[in-house]
């Protein structure tokens, strides 16, 4: 997995331990026995706020950090197993059954076993209070203190993993989308705005607060900023501190008066504008052009989501409005 993004492969626990410390923070490892070999290989990638990275270890590995510092983080093992002790309480992580959600100044004890190879995902302190100060309009007292066990046997995934695991595919096949900043803001926004909704948390209370939606004047006031701006990155924030209420309020309200989602609502406004564009095209203008001035910057979920407004794809558009000679 992304392995277009190499970061590290190493058979030096001194440069591993140097890295490690400059991207999350101070921490020493060894390996379980001399008999191992030590061998770390890494791959990373930045999707927005979120630091991403795949790891894959030879032998088993101990290593220890005193405080992980003002960061969250996910992580999913993918092969072998392994034992992490947060603050003193030990968890199990295995491929599709238990992974691990660690919170801000955390202590941590690491045993990785032979062979372990998972994701992990960093997220900033500040990006998640952010988060949780858009989705309930308050200022919310101290830091969100996650559970340390996430359940990865449900049937059903919650969505921040299944986010997780489209922004890693966007990563490995089509690299140039997540290079563009609107998508990759707009991914791992939905990532963290959903582990927020669904993870267990100390803050869910707030986020279980019976809301009172947005009145229809903070709905016109967020359509009109939407269409004198659809050609630029909105996000859900930037809606948020248009309308002056939360995000569940403003949800609420759409819903109640558009019968739609901000975001939803958004959509629509640049299909729209996509299809009027088609239909008056001169020049030598493109699908792709036009779609991504329009704020599309993923020409195949594009064509999918015309087609589902419209009943038909951009280029029947397209040749519908050239006049035949």
């Amino acid at each position: 997995m992304l392995h277009a993004y190499p970061l590290i492969h190493t058979t030096s626990v001194d440069e591993a331990e140097e890295l490690e410390s400059r991207l999350n923070a101070p921490v020493r490892a060894s390996p379980i026995t001399r008999r191992e070999t030590f061998e770390w290989q890494a791959n990373r990638i930045a999707v927005g706020s979120l630091g991403i990275m795949a790891t894959a270890y030879r032998g088993g590995v101990r290593a220890s950090a005193p405080d992980i510092g003002p960061l969250y983080s996910l992580m999913v093992p993918v092969r072998g197993g392994a034992i992490i002790t947060a603050n003193g309480t030990p968890t199990a992580l295995s491929p599709n059954r238990r992974g691990m959600m660690l919170s801000p100044s955390s202590t941590l004890e690491v045993e990785l076993g032979a062979g372990y190879g998972g994701i992990q995902v960093g997220i900033s302190a500040a990006t998640v209070a952010s988060a949780l100060h858009v989705l309930t309009g308050l200022q919310p007292r101290g830091q969100a203190i996650f559970s340390a066990g996430v359940d990865l046997a449900k049937a059903t995934k919650p969505s921040y993993l299944r986010t997780l695991e489209l922004i890693i595919e966007e990563a490995d096949r089509h690299p140039r989308v997540l290079a563009s900043p609107i998508v990759a803001d707009r991914m791992a926004e939905a990532f963290v705005y959903s582990l927020l909704l669904e993870g267990e948390h100390d803050h869910r209370s707030l986020l279980e607060r019976p809301v009172r939606s947005a009145e229809p004047l903070q709905v016109r006031r967020v359509e009109e900023y939407i269409r004198a701006h659809l050609a630029e990155p909105i996000t859900l924030e930037i809606l948020v501190t248009v309308a002056g209420v939360s995000a569940r309020a403003l949800q609420a309200g759409f819903r109640a008066h558009r019968e739609a989602t901000p975001m939803g609502f958004l959509r629509n406004c640049r299909l729209d504008l996509a299809r009027t564009r088609l239909l008056s095209l001169h020049g030598h203008e493109t699908i792709a052009k036009i779609a991504t001035e329009c704020g599309f910057q993923h020409l195949g979920r594009f064509n999918v989501a015309y087609r589902a407004r419209f009943g038909e794809s951009p280029r029947d558009t397209l040749v519908r409005s050239r006049p035949i000679l």
